[in-house]
C-alpha cells in the first residue's frame, strides 16, 4: 500500500531508517508483521506533526520503544495474527496504511535535578542510561529488569513493567511523576510536572502510563529519584518447598522492613536450566534443593549486614536450609547473574509456553502446586518451569517443551496451556497480565477475565482519545 503523500511528507527523509526488518518483528519472534514505513522522528513537535498527517488520512500508527514487548505490543497487528488468536472480527486492513513510530531519537536527558530527586526525559532514553545517568548525580532510578539495555523509558511507561524491586519501589506508575504525550490528532499534552502533589483534575499522567500506545505516544517523562542506598547485602537460600519461601519472605519483612528491595523465586528447573545453558554460572552450593530463594537488601545503617546475618541465622536453623551471603558487589553480581540468566537459558533448553500472571503473596504454593498438577496431568512429559519476583506475587510460570515432542507439536497447545494456568490464576484472585501487559497476546484473555464493566469503561476512554481508533489498533482492547 502506498502511504498518503500529506504523511510520506510530515517528516524529514532522514527519518525513515534504510533497514526497516528489525522494527516489524517481536524480539522473541513470536509476532512478525508488515508496515508501509517506519519513522524515527527526532522531536515531539515531529511526532506531533506526523500524527496529525496519519489522524486527517486515517492512517493507523504503532508507537514503539526499544521493542522488547513480549506480548506483542509494540508490533503492527496483522491478519494473520488475528486468525492465529481467533480475533477474526479485526480488520488490520482497515486503514490508509500503518506506520511503526520509534521513539529511538527522542533520547535526550532534559533535566536533572538532584536537590527535587527528579530527571526529566525524552520517552527514547534507554533505561540503563537512565539509571546512570541517575548514578551520575550520586542517585538512584530503581526500575530494573533484564531488557533495560535495550528497552526504553517510554515503553516502559506504555506497559507498566515491573521488574526486581517493586517490593520497595512500586512498579514504573510509582516511578513517574509527570508525563508529555502526543494525541492521536497530534496535540502535545504536556504535563511534566515534577510536583509530588498535584491536584489539578483527572491524573492524566496516571491513565496514560500502562496504555501501551493505545490512547496517546508518550514522549517525554519526569522520573522519582532516590538517595543511593550506601550498603547492599544479597542472600541466596536453597529451601525444601516454596512455602518456606513465603514465610521466610514475611520473616524478612518483620525483621528489616522495607530494607528488602528484591525477593526472587526460582524452581529447581530454572535453576538447572541457568547452570546447564546460562554463561558464567555456577551454583554456591554442593547439592541442588527444590526451590531458591534471592533477597537484595539495600539501606543505609553500617549495621545492616549484621541484621541481615541474623536474619540469616534465625531462618537457617529455622527451615532447615542453607544459605550464602554477599557482602561484595561481584558476589552479589554473580548470584543476580543465576537469576537474569535464566530466560535465556530456559530458551536453549527448548520452546516454552509463557505464563505472566500475579496473584496475592499467600497465593503463590498454591498457584505453584495447582498450576504444575494442571500442567502435567494434561502432558506428563511437560517440565514446569516457574520463577519471578515472589515479593510481589508476580510469576514467570513457564512451561518447558518436553523432550520427546518438537517444538512445532508443543507450541500447537499455546492456547490450551493458557486456559488451563489462567483459570487457576483466576480462581486465586489473580492477574493474567501482570508486567508484560495485554499487546495482541492476550486480548481475548482479558475480555475472558476482566471485569464486563470495567472493559466498557476503558472502551469509552479509549474513544475519547483516539476517536478513528488509528493509535495501535488490535492491542489491549482488541480494538
Amino acid at each position: 500500500m502506498t502511504l498518503p503523500a500529506t504523511v510520506l511528507n510530515s517528516l524529514p527523509a532522514d527519518c525513515w531508517p534504510a533497514e526497516q526488518a528489525p522494527y516489524l518483528q517481536e524480539w522473541r519472534g513470536l509476532f512478525s508483521a508488515v508496515a508501509d514505513a517506519v519513522a524515527c522522528p527526532q522531536s515531539t513537535e515531529q511526532v506531533a506533526v506526523l500524527m496529525q498527517a496519519c489522524h486527517a488520512a486515517h492512517v493507523a500508527v504503532v508507537p514503539q520503544g526499544g521493542n522488547t514487548s513480549l506480548v506483542g505490543g509494540s508490533v503492527p497487528y496483522t491478519r494473520d495474527v488475528a486468525a492465529k488468536l481467533h480475533r477474526p472480527d479485526f480488520d488490520a486492513n482497515a486503514y490508509q496504511g500503518v506506520i511503526v513510530l520509534n521513539l529511538q531519537n527522542l533520547n535526550k536527558v532534559r533535566e536533572l535535578d538532584a536537590d527535587n530527586f527528579t530527571m526529566s526525559v525524552d520517552a527514547g532514553v534507554v533505561l540503563a542510561d537512565v539509571q546512570a545517568a541517575a548514578k551520575g548525580v550520586n542517585r538512584y532510578f530503581p526500575l530494573s529488569v533484564a531488557s533495560e539495555n535495550q528497552c526504553q523509558i517510554g515503553g516502559n511507561l506504555a506497559s507498566n513493567c515491573g521488574g526486581i524491586n517493586v517490593l520497595r519501589y512500586g512498579n514504573t506508575r510509582d516511578l513517574v511523576l509527570g508525563l508529555e504525550a502526543v494525541t492521536a490528532d497530534g496535540r502535545i499534552l504536556n504535563q511534566m510536572t515534577a510536583l509530588r502533589k498535584n491536584n489539578m483534575g483527572y491524573s492524566l499522567t496516571d491513565l496514560l502510563v500502562g496504555s501501551e500506545g493505545t490512547l496517546a505516544v508518550i514522549t517525554g517523562a519526569v522520573l522519582k529519584l532516590f538517595p543511593r542506598p550506601l550498603h547492599n547485602v544479597t542472600v541466596l537460600l536453597a529451601l525444601q518447598s516454596s512455602e518456606d519461601s513465603v514465610s521466610i519472605l514475611a520473616q524478612a519483612r518483620e525483621m528489616l522492613g522495607d530494607q528488602i528491595s528484591g525477593c526472587e523465586l526460582m524452581s529447581k528447573m530454572s535453576y538447572d536450566f541457568a547452570m546447564q545453558h546460562g554463561e558464567a554460572c555456577k551454583s554456591p552450593f554442593r547439592k541442588s534443593a527444590p526451590w531458591y530463594l534471592l533477597l537484595e537488601f539495600r539501606g543505609f545503617e553500617a549495621s545492616l549486614p549484621g541484621q541481615v546475618r541474623a536474619f540469616v541465622d534465625l531462618v537457617s536453623n529455622h527451615f532447615e536450609l542453607k544459605a550464602v551471603v554477599a557482602l561484595k558487589p561481584d558476589e552479589s553480581a554473580a548470584l543476580w547473574h543465576i537469576r537474569k540468566s535464566i530466560p535465556a537459558a530456559q530458551s536453549q533448553a527448548g520452546a516454552s509456553i509463557k505464563h505472566d500472571v500475579s496473584v496475592p503473596v499467600s497465593k503463590v504454593p498454591e498457584l505453584l502446586r495447582r498450576g504444575a498438577e494442571a500442567a502435567t496431568n494434561l502432558m506428563p512429559s511437560i517440565r514446569p518451569c516457574p520463577f519471578g519476583h515472589l515479593g510481589d506475587g508476580n510469576l514467570h510460570f513457564n512451561l518447558s517443551q518436553p523432550e520427546d515432542m518438537s517444538r512445532e507439536e508443543f507450541l500447537a497447545e499455546w492456547q490450551t496451556f493458557n486456559r488451563l494456568i489462567h483459570d487457576v490464576v483466576a480462581e486465586l484472585g489473580g492477574s493474567v497480565a501482570a508486567e508484560h501487559g495485554v499487546g495482541q497476546m492476550k486480548v481475548g484473555e482479558l475480555e475472558r477475565y476482566a471485569d464486563p464493566t470495567a472493559l466498557q469503561l476503558m472502551a469509552s476512554v479509549k474513544k475519547a482519545f483516539d476517536p478513528l481508533n488509528i493509535l495501535n489498533p488490535g492491542k489491549l482492547l482488541g480494538l
